[in-house]
C-alpha cells in the first residue's frame, strides 16, 4: 500500500516546492542542544499553550527541537503504512516552531496501536516482515513516506532530518535498502541526515552510517546496576560507553548524535532508563532523575566526537503529567539542563 501524507505524494510535491528553500537556514556542523516537544492533553502544537511550551524550551537554552508526526502501522508484521495526517498543519507546526527561535529536527516515526500495551507490549524493534516480497514492500512504502516528509522539510527550511528510530531488524538486515532509501531522501532535501538506532542491539551493527551526515542513537544505556545509584557511580559507568562510541565515530568519520536521551524521575532511572510504561513497585525520585543528567552532563563534556542531543522530553500540556514521567520540567533536572545549557552559552 502507497503511503500518503493527508493528500497525494505528487500534490505535496506541487506545493511544496512553489516554496523556496532559504540556504541560510542550512545547519552548519555546531553543538545541537535539542529538546523533544511532544503533544499531550488538551493543549497541542498550534494552542496557546502549545507556543508558551516553545518559547520556555528556547528560554531554557535549548536552540533545537524534535518534531515528530506518526506515520501508522496497524500490523507491524505487514508492510503497510499509512498517513493520514496533514501536511498543511505540519508546515504551521513547523513555521510555529521556527518563529520561537528553535530549529528543528523533523523525525518521522512509524507508531502502531500494538506500540508499548501493557499485554504482551511490541515496539519499533518488533517491526519484521516474514517474507522477501514483504520486506520489499515494506522498504518501498517506507522510502515514499520519507519521500514526502523529506519534500516537506526541503520547503520550510528544517534544519535536520531523521529517517526513523528501532528499525533494527530491517537496518541490520538490509543495508542497501537503506543506501537507497538514504540517497531517495538527498534527493529532495539538502540538509543534514540521521538516523537513530537502538543503544542496544542496533547502533553497533548498522553498516550505512557513512551514508549519513551524522550518526544517530536512542541513548538509554544502562549506567547503573541498582535503583538510586550515585552520580559517581552512574560517571564510572559512563566510560565504557563513551570509548565504544568515540571507537564508532572514528570507525565511519562521523559524529554521533543522540536523538533521545531521558530519565524518568524513578529510582531506577539510571539502571533502567528505557522502562517508563507504568510506575507500579517503583519509587519516584526527582534527585535521582537529576543526578541521571548530571552523569550524561559528565560523560560528554568536550568529547570531540559527541555532536548533541535530544532529550526526552517536553509537552505541550504539562497538566496531566505524572510524577514519575520523563519530562524535567519544574523538577530538580531541570536546574541541571539548564546550568549546563546557559554555561555552554557563556563559553562560546
Amino acid at each position: 500500500m502507497k503511503p500518503t501524507l493527508g493528500f497525494p505524494l505528487c500534490a505535496i510535491s506541487v506545493l511544496l516546492f512553489a516554496c523556496s528553500h532559504d540556504p541560510a537556514k542550512e545547519p552548519k556542523d555546531s553543538f545541537v542542544a535539542g529538546a523533544w516537544l511532544a503533544p499531550h492533553g488538551m493543549d497541542g502544537y498550534l494552542s496557546k499553550q502549545g507556543e508558551r511550551q516553545m518559547g520556555y524550551i528556547h528560554d531554557l537554552g535549548f536552540s533545537w527541537v524534535a518534531y515528530a508526526p506518526e506515520p501508522t502501522m496497524v500490523d507491524p508484521l505487514k508492510p503497510e503504512i499509512t498517513d493520514n495526517t496533514s501536511a498543511i498543519e505540519h508546515r504551521r507546526i513547523i513555521r510555529r516552531l521556527q518563529a520561537n527561535k528553535l530549529k528543528v529536527l523533523l523525525f518521522p516515526r512509524i507508531e502502531s496501536p500494538t506500540f508499548f500495551r501493557a499485554k504482551n507490549p511490541l515496539w519499533r524493534g518488533d517491526i519484521k516482515m516474514s517474507s522477501p516480497s514483504d520486506w520489499d514492500q515494506f522498504h518501498e512504502n517506507l522510502a515514499q513516506m520519507l519521500e514526502g516528509y523529506a519534500t516537506l522539510a526541503e520547503s520550510e527550511g528544517v534544519a535536520l532530518f531523521c529517517l526513523g528510530l528501532e528499525y533494527r531488524h530491517s537496518t541490520t538486515a538490509f543495508p542497501e535498502q537503506w543506501r537507497k532509501i538514504i540517497a531517495r531522501v538527498r534527493k529532495r532535501f539538502s540538509g543534514k541526515i540521521v538516523y537513530s538506532a537502538n543503544w542496544y542491539q542496533e547502533y553497533e551493527q548498522v553498516k550505512f552510517w557513512s551514508a549519513l551526515d551524522y550518526i544517530g542513537v536512542g541513548a538509554y544505556f544502562p549506567v547503573a546496576k541498582a535503583p538510586s545509584a550515585t552520580r559517581q557511580q552512574m560517571r564510572q559507568a559512563w566510560l565504557p560507553i563513551v570509548a565504544k562510541l568515540r571507537g564508532l565515530s572514528q570507525q565511519y568519520d562521523r559524529k554521533i548524535l543522540f536523538a533521545e536521551v531521558g530519565y524518568p524521575a524513578l529510582d531506577q532511572a539510571g539502571w533502567k532508563p528505557w522502562e517508563w510504561t507504568t510506575a507500579a513497585g517503583k519509587k519516584t525520585a526527582p534527585a535521582h532523575q537529576a543526578d541521571c543528567f548530571r552523569s550524561f552532563f559528565d560523560a560528554i563534556q568536550d568529547q570531540d566526537w559527541f555532536r548533541g542531543f535530544f532529550i526526552w522530553r517536553y509537552h505541550t500540556d504539562t497538566r496531566y503529567i505524572k510524577d514519575w514521567e520523563y519530562s524535567p520540567q519544574g523538577r530538580p533536572a531541570e536546574k541541571v539542563i539548564k546550568a549546563w545549557l546557559t554555561q555552554q552559552h557563556q563559553n562560546k
